[in-house]
């Protein structure tokens, strides 16, 4: 996969999130990519479109400044699934669309209930917040705020195959 994406993999990093772009297997068959950045190249349409042929590919972006999460599944050059939380203006809302992974009800179930709770109005965070980023974690087992069993301890740097004078000058 990294190949495809034109990446290659550099040094261990014990934990994630330190550099720009970074990748783990997990026993299970899964293949994390941790990006820095919202609207990441690697989560475009064009790209998830190439990667996900004969596979299942999901993708999760947090924004925790603008209290805005969404993940999506593809399979098979398509978006199969997304959903989506913008909570700038509180209440957020939560969108959903297409054929939702059997999870979902659940989650969604369980974190709307403790946004309707009465102590809902001193969490940090809508609850419904952590809708799309639970999908994933139910998944594949990550979270980027918590630590992972799956991924821990298997992290590289991923680095671009063929990097452009602004990624060498600035990174990323």
């Amino acid at each position: 996969m990294c190949r495809d994406l034109e990446l290659r993999a550099g040094m261990v990093v014990s934990r994630p999130r330190r550099f720009a772009l970074e990748g783990a297997a997990s026993d299970a068959g899964w293949y994390l990519i941790v990006a820095n950045g919202r609207d990441h190249r690697l989560i475009q349409e064009p790209v998830l479109t190439k990667l996900s042929a004969g596979c299942e590919v999901l993708t999760c972006s947090v924004d925790e400044g603008n209290v805005s999460s969404r993940a999506a599944g593809w399979r098979d050059r398509r978006r199969v699934w997304s959903v989506s939380y913008e909570g700038e203006d509180m209440p957020g809302e939560v969108l959903a669309q297409g054929d939702l992974p059997l999870t979902f009800e659940l989650i969604s179930r369980d974190l709307t209930s403790k946004a309707k709770a009465a102590d809902a109005g001193d969490l940090p965070l809508d609850p419904l917040f952590e809708i799309p980023i639970e999908l994933v974690r139910n998944a594949v087992g990550y979270r980027p705020d918590q630590p992972s069993h799956a991924f821990d301890g298997r992290f590289v740097i991923l680095d671009p195959i063929n990097p452009t004078l602004m990624q060498r000058l600035f990174g990323g």
